[in-house]
């Protein structure tokens, strides 16, 4: 009886398979086969709170490489002053007017670098000027390749977010409300004598990886995508990372006040609130 269970089951099966048709191969998926090439890439970068401080907006991105040379040309519309006429401030008097009137500026510029593979810091885009930059040993928004390649090893890198290296001067005409409060950040970190401070600074610029094999969604040519990511940082500053060595792109960065020195939280947390930003949307070309 069990024997002619066992056979009658085994039949059913086969049949429902036969029923069901062939069993289609899974394929790469185009999206993701597309993200594997920094050249062509188009991004839309989104600051973490919606235009925190004025001249800071979203920005579209293009990307080009050839070799070790890379090029991210840029724009944003940012929302500028007040508009401020007789009649607007008349309506507001009049409790008429619900919605204030704004300027809206389109900025627009360029940064490049041709030494990703070096790179100990990165140029965070909310500092981005117009006209065009040229950074070496940065990696814009890339993290070095070798971070990716050598995820199981353990190792520890130097990368910054963009505000402690030499180049951050080159930024000066940027936000005045981010350089600001930077420029006070790197006064402290200059002058610091206090062996705890010191310690903070050096452990600020040391990354690890601390997650090799997570996945988040991403809207990859106009559609949404689970791709690969990794998770690279320290207690205080962290990367989402696209873990693929030939397009290491920082997807996302985060900051954690509550770990910092008390002398330091001020900082970090103007960092947590204004200096966050993701990648939302990605288009390869394809």
């Amino acid at each position: 009886m069990a024997r002619y269970f066992s056979s009658f089951f085994s039949l059913f099966l086969a049949l429902f398979l036969l029923f069901l048709g062939p069993v289609p191969l899974l394929k790469a998926s185009p999206s993701l086969e597309g993200l594997s090439r920094i050249n062509g890439l188009k991004i839309r970068l989104v600051p973490g709170q919606p235009e925190p401080i004025s001249g800071l907006g979203t920005k579209t991105i293009e990307v080009s490489q050839d070799g070790p040379d890379i090029l991210v040309k840029w724009f944003s519309p940012a929302r500028g002053q007040t508009i401020n006429t007789p009649q607007a401030g008349s309506a507001r008097q009049a409790g008429s007017a619900p919605w204030p009137e704004y300027l809206v500026n389109l900025h627009r510029g360029a940064v490049h670098t041709n030494g990703l593979n070096e790179a100990t810091s990165l140029a965070h885009p909310h500092l981005w000027i117009e006209g065009v930059v040229q950074l070496d040993q940065n990696g814009l928004l890339w993290i070095p390749p070798k971070i990716v390649e050598e995820a199981g090893q353990k190792g520890v890198f130097s990368l910054e977010p963009g505000f402690l290296s030499l180049s951050f001067p080159l930024f000066k005409k940027g936000p005045p409300d981010l350089i600001e409060k930077i420029a006070e950040f790197r006064m402290a970190a200059s002058n610091a004598s206090d062996p705890g401070f010191k310690k903070f600074l050096d452990e600020f610029s040391a990354v690890r990886v601390t997650d090799v094999a997570g996945r988040q969604t991403l809207v990859v040519n106009g559609e949404k995508t689970e791709v690969p990511v990794m998770k690279v940082g320290n207690k205080y500053v962290e990367y989402t990372v696209l873990a693929i060595a030939s397009n290491p792109l920082v997807l996302e960065v985060a900051f954690r006040p509550s770990v910092a020195p008390k002398s330091l939280r001020s900082y970090i947390d103007f960092f947590h609130q204004y200096l966050e930003y993701k990648i939302t949307q990605v288009y390869t070309g394809n």
